[in-house]
């Protein structure tokens, strides 16, 4: 019997159609690790740069720098290294983007998701009261039941009678058993199953567990009391930046240029404060911040997570401050002449993150900067490419070694392209097009 086609000849698809696929591919990839596009619109679950992994910079935490080794990663400048010509005096244009997060209120279709669903605390003392009583009451029965067996685990009957020690407990307290795998059957099996290999030592069951995960619209009765006041769900709005250009005239001396980036750097910082006052003094009833601004200091009575809607209107009437992040922003600039070449000049230009994180209610506010990227127009007279080495000589490819940057905190980007066919279009080619860079657009 032969097997039906399922695929097309690869070799019978135009490259077009394949670069089209693989293009789509990466920027689907760029968009979920960096935020960009539709969906980093709403992140949920926790702070952005908890859930991005690239394109964003985070507030400085040493202005002096920490130990390499033992520090992890901490991207805190997005900048690049280029060369200029000396004999050539004209501006530098630099155009920064970047989008800030402001956390929001979840809406109540929100809370249906996995990753945005209230968490219940039990508090310390009645986890303490519960595990008291469960201890109690498993020893009373296991004086009656254990006969001529030497541990709890071995008796066949035992896990039985633990589950109807422990359900019979939560309910003469009116605490709700099994919040976390009420609706979820795979889990309680679970759960059983690892009771029964328990030993009569372990004293970690589920009394002691305070972490308990529901969906918004699972009626159970919850009494404040028992639990600690609900800590909203994370939800997160991108906002984007419109910021002035930076131009740099290479013929001023260090001190003006010094002067005009603080300038541009205190018009940015003025932009950004300004786009957050425009949002938080919103009416928009979509993704206004009178609206669905998060409110500082905000807590919820576990009584109330079945009732959102009327937790909603509550705060908004409520007189409780909304959260904006505090974001400060610098650049740091360089301009040297080679030491090596007299006629040519060194210009280093990054964008800094002097924003304090702040000592408490850190998950309230997000002080990072998020999709950044830095563009650069100036006249190609004006442009040196930089003559990059290589480890091992390699005088064949020697004419090859020139690019326009170096992007020291990866500001730079190579164009994707398949690798060519050498054979197709010769050696000479092909080596450059693999090798092709330009300036972020």
């Amino acid at each position: 019997m032969s097997q039906p086609l399922l695929r097309a000849d690869p070799a019978l698809v135009c490259s077009t159609l394949k670069e089209a696929v693989v293009d789509g591919l990466l920027n689907l990839t760029y968009s979920k690790l960096s935020g960009n596009g539709p969906s980093g619109q709403y992140l949920f679950g926790a702070r952005p740069r908890a859930l991005l992994n690239s394109g964003f910079i985070l507030p400085q935490k040493n202005p002096t720098g920490d130990d390499e080794v033992t520090s992890p990663i901490w991207v805190s400048s997005h900048g690049i290294q280029m060369q200029l010509n000396t004999g050539t005096a004209s501006v530098v244009k630099v155009s920064p983007r970047f989008s800030i997060y402001v956390r929001a209120l979840p809406r109540e279709d929100d809370l249906k998701r996995p990753n945005c669903r209230p968490v219940f605390m039990l508090r310390q003392s009645v986890v303490a009261e519960l595990k008291a009583e469960r201890d109690k009451r498993l020893d009373e029965a296991w004086d009656k039941v254990k006969g001529e067996y030497t541990a709890r685990w071995k008796h066949p009957q035992w896990a039985e009678t633990r589950t109807k020690v422990v359900e019979a407990i939560y309910a003469e307290k009116g605490i709700p058993h099994r919040l976390l795998t009420a609706d979820l059957p795979q889990e309680i099996a679970e759960e059983d199953a690892l009771v029964e290999a328990a030993s009569a030592e372990d004293d970690a069951g589920e009394l002691t567990k305070e972490g308990m995960a529901v969906p918004a619209t699972y009626g159970l009765p919850i009494k404040d009391e028992h639990f600690e006041p609900l800590s909203v769900p994370h939800k997160w709005f991108r906002l984007e930046v419109v910021l002035p250009d930076l131009e740099l005239d290479t013929a001023k001396s260090a001190e003006q240029l010094e002067h005009d980036i603080a300038d541009h750097a205190a018009h940015m910082n003025a932009a950004v404060l300004k786009r957050l006052e425009d949002w938080f003094k919103s009416d928009d009833s979509e993704t206004g911040g009178k609206a669905w601004g998060y409110r500082h200091d905000l807590q919820i009575p576990a009584s109330q997570y079945t009732k959102w809607s009327e937790f909603l209107d509550r705060v908004r009437k409520s007189d409780l401050r909304i959260a904006i992040p505090d974001i400060k922003l610098s650049w740091n600039l360089e301009l040297h002449t080679d030491w090596l070449d007299p006629s040519k000049r060194n210009l280093f230009i990054a964008l800094e993150n002097v924003s304090q994180m702040p000592r408490q209610f850190a998950d309230e506010t997000e002080e990072s900067i998020f999709q950044t990227s830095l563009r650069l127009e100036l006249p190609a007279a004006l442009h040196q490419p930089l003559k990059l080495e290589r480890i091992e000589p390699s005088y064949r490819y020697n004419k090859y070694l020139a690019y326009p940057d170096v992007p020291p905190h990866l500001s730079s980007r190579q164009l994707w392209s398949p690798i060519p066919n050498e054979k197709e279009i010769g050696r000479e080619e092909a080596f450059q097009r693999r090798t092709d860079h330009r300036l972020p657009a």
